[in-house]
C-alpha cells in the first residue's frame, strides 16, 4: 500500500455503511460516497489487490473491485450463501473466507461468487454460537467463539484446538472478542483478545503458550503486529477509548500510551476505539470507533502519534477500518 497513492478506506456505522475516500496523505478529507445504499450493519472488513469485501448482519456480503476502489466507488451486493449475522471475514493470501455468528463457513476465490464450506457434524457443535472472529493465513481459516471454541481448515482438513484455548481465563465467561494471526522466522501464532487481556496460541505446538492480563487496558477491542514486533493495541470502556503501543510483543505489559491530539495539537479524549489498520512500511494507520471516531496514527521513527480526525457525516459506531493498494 502506497499512501501517496488515494486509498479507499471502509469505515461502517450501525446502521448503514458509510465508505469514505481518503485524498492525498493528510487523511483531513474524509467524505461520505455511498450514504445507506448498503442498507446494513456492517461488521467486518477486508481489503486485498482483489479488492475489497464486506460482511454484515443478515448475511449480508458486498464487494468492491480494484477498478472501483481506483475510480467510482461501486458496490455488489453479493449472493450470500448463510441468512445469519456475520461475524468476521479475511483473506488467506489466495482466497477469502467468511463466518457467521452461528458457525456458518463461506469461501471465494476472488470475492464475488462464495460458496458454503460443509463443517463435519461432530465439529458443528464447536462453533454452533457467539462466534466473534475469523483470521486466515497460508491457505487456512481460524474461528473463534466467545468463550474458547477455536477450529481450524482449509476447507478439506480440520483441527479442534478448543480443549488447549480453554485453559486461558479469558475463555471463561464469553470474553473473547477476536482474534489476529502472525508469523515470525520462528513460528507462527494466534493472539485471542477481548475482555481481561490477551492469549498467544502457538500454532505450531499447538498450545497456549501465554495469557497477559494488561493493566492499562483491560478491555482489547482490536491489534496489529508490524513486521518489525513493534505492535499498537486498541480498545477501551465506558466511553473512554485507549491505543497502546509496545516494541517487544515478548515483553507485552511493556507498553507506552500513544497520545491523542486534535488538529491545533491539544490533548483529546476519544471515545471507545473499535478497529485499527497500520502500515509498517509507511509508518503509518488508522483506527475508528463509537460515535464516528477516526483517528490518524503515525510513527516518526522513534514514537507513535495519533490525531483525531474531525468528520460529520455521522456519529454512528464505525466498526472496522481496511485500506489496500488502489
Amino acid at each position: 500500500m502506497k499512501f501517496n497513492c488515494k486509498l479507499r478506506i471502509i469505515v461502517t456505522a450501525i446502521t448503514m455503511v458509510t465508505v469514505f475516500i481518503l485524498s492525498g496523505t493528510a487523511f483531513a478529507e474524509w467524505t461520505i460516497n455511498v450514504p445507506g445504499a448498503l442498507g446494513t450493519n456492517i461488521v467486518d472488513s477486508v481489503a486485498t489487490s482483489k479488492g475489497m469485501v464486506a460482511v454484515g448482519q443478515d448475511g449480508k456480503l458486498y464487494s468492491m473491485s480494484t477498478s472501483s476502489m481506483s475510480g467510482t466507488p461501486n458496490w455488489e451486493l453479493l449472493i450470500s450463501p448463510v441468512t445469519d449475522d456475520f461475524a468476521g471475514v479475511a483473506y488467506d493470501g489466495s482466497k477469502y473466507w467468511a463466518v457467521s455468528v452461528t458457525g456458518k463457513i463461506i469461501t471465494s476465490t476472488q470475492g464475488s461468487v462464495w460458496k458454503a464450506v460443509s463443517v463435519p457434524t461432530k465439529l458443528q457443535s464447536v462453533i454452533a454460537e457467539n462466534v466473534v472472529g475469523i483470521a486466515a493465513a497460508d491457505g487456512k481459516a481460524f474461528i473463534v467463539t466467545s468463550a474458547g471454541g477455536l477450529l481450524s481448515t482449509d476447507g478439506t482438513d480440520w483441527k479442534d484446538y478448543s480443549s488447549e484455548l480453554k485453559k486461558a481465563s479469558l475463555a471463561s465467561g464469553n470474553n473473547i472478542k477476536g482474534l489476529k494471526i502472525f508469523s515470525n522466522a520462528d513460528s507462527k501464532w494466534l493472539a485471542i483478545f477481548g475482555h481481561g487481556g490477551l492469549c498467544q496460541f502457538d500454532l505450531d505446538g499447538e498450545t497456549l503458550t501465554t495469557e497477559t492480563t494488561f493493566s492499562k487496558l483491560n478491555d482489547i477491542n482490536d491489534l496489529v503486529i508490524n513486521a518489525h514486533n513493534d505492535w499498537i493495541i486498541v480498545g477501551g470502556a465506558g466511553g473512554s477509548g485507549k491505543i497502546f503501543a509496545g516494541t517487544d510483543f515478548a515483553k507485552k505489559d511493556s507498553l507506552t500510551a500513544i497520545s491523542v491530539k486534535d488538529s491545533s495539537g491539544e490533548d483529546y479524549n476519544p471515545a471507545d476505539i473499535l478497529s485499527v489498520y497500520y502500515d509498517s512500511t509507511e509508518k503509518a494507520g488508522f483506527a475508528c470507533g463509537q460515535a464516528g471516531l477516526l483517528l490518524q496514527i503515525k510513527n516518526d521513527g522513534s514514537s507513535y502519534s495519533a490525531t483525531y480526525v474531525p468528520q460529520t457525516t455521522t456519529t454512528e459506531n464505525l466498526n472496522t477500518v481496511a485500506s489496500a493498494d488502489a
